[in-house]
């Protein structure tokens, strides 16, 4: 009937051959049925809420043999720093990597909160801080800072293969002029406890003497390689020796990536019953359709809410009996009689 509909709307619909339609529709029907089973994205994939606290401060804890260690060098506090953007920030792994010394400070109205900002690579808002040696003019936005201070690309510039490489997937920019997403703490509790892992990290930076080659906030501290830009490489293997410190299993089902933070950080949104617009926002989604993946109800969800229903309905709800549903049939089928009744 496809077929058929759409020759009579084609203005060259009668030179069609009825028996080339008829294949034709054979051909589409074997294609659907060979289409893939609708399916739900299964458990979402979060981190457990209750062990990220133990995997910051167990899982990220340094050790040294036969020497006792200060507070800055007690923790890895780089990596704890990024797990928290992500656990408590929701953002994607690669996009921290894009984060520059100039874009942590203390709020302004609160000096013990964290105000972090993510801009784009390329077109995000330079820092004031150099000018052009051609024209005197401050550089306007970051693409150009890099090159002509540091003769640096940004991170996303890079081929996949280099290791200064880190993805960018366009998201929802929270301000057009300076182009830049805002990190949304969720709870708030994490921008204090950012402000404060931030400044051990600084601290440690400062330690480890890292030069002034490159903005880019998280560096390798590796002898060989000390002040480098981190590779994204060396921050999984460093958060999968972490979560196996703490005794849990590496894989995506179990939640224990690096990407299981942003599922948590859903997965919150979702409990606190925000609604999808401000979803939208604090995941900087450019479609609202997009975090779906992030707040779907898991197994486990469902599965309590049933069990919850059954107990209001065995507490005194009743599901309609077998002949009341045949009495609203033996209803419509009069009414059915009469409505035909009326016609002949």
């Amino acid at each position: 009937m496809a077929q058929i509909n759409k020759s009579h709307h084609s203005f060259l619909g009668h030179l069609d051959d009825i028996h080339e339609m008829t294949e034709t529709a054979r051909q589409v029907r074997n294609v659907i049925n060979r289409r893939k089973p609708y399916s739900a994205h299964g458990n979402t994939k979060a981190f457990p809420e209750d062990q990220i606290h133990k995997l910051l401060w167990q899982g990220f804890r340094r050790t040294k043999r036969n020497k006792e260690l200060d507070l800055v060098d007690l923790y890895n506090w780089r990596d704890i720093a990024i797990t928290i953007l992500m656990h408590g920030g929701g953002l994607r792994h690669s996009e921290v990597f894009h984060l520059w010394i100039h874009d942590v400070y203390p709020d302004p109205e609160d000096p013990e909160l964290a105000v972090v900002r993510i801009y784009h690579p390329s077109e995000g808002k330079a820092p004031r801080d150099f000018k052009n040696p051609t024209n005197g003019k401050y550089v306007s936005n970051r693409e150009a800072y890099l090159l002509l201070k540091y003769g640096l690309l940004p991170r996303n510039r890079y081929s996949g293969n280099d290791k200064r490489f880190a993805g960018w997937k366009e998201p929802r920019l929270d301000n057009d002029e300076d182009k830049y997403m805002h990190v949304y703490w969720l709870s708030k509790e994490w921008g204090y406890i950012f402000m404060h892992v931030w400044k051990m990290y600084m601290a440690q930076r400062l330690r480890d003497r890292i030069q002034d080659t490159h903005p880019f906030a998280f560096v390798n501290h590796h002898h060989k390689y000390k002040g480098e830009m981190m590779p994204l490489r060396t921050q999984r293997e460093s958060h999968k020796k972490a979560v196996e410190k703490i005794d849990l299993v590496v894989s995506k089902s179990n939640g224990t990536t690096e990407h299981g933070h942003r599922h948590a950080y859903g997965q919150r949104l979702k409990d606190a019953g925000i609604e999808d617009r401000i979803k939208q926002v604090a995941m900087h989604h450019k479609s609202i359709e997009s975090q779906k993946v992030y707040t779907e109800p898991t197994i486990s969800d469902v599965t309590t809410s049933l069990n919850s229903a059954t107990d209001s309905l065995e507490k005194g709800l009743k599901l309609p009996v077998k002949t009341e549903i045949e009495a609203w049939f033996n209803e419509e089928n009069q009414l059915q009689r009469r409505y035909m009744l009326r016609r002949k």
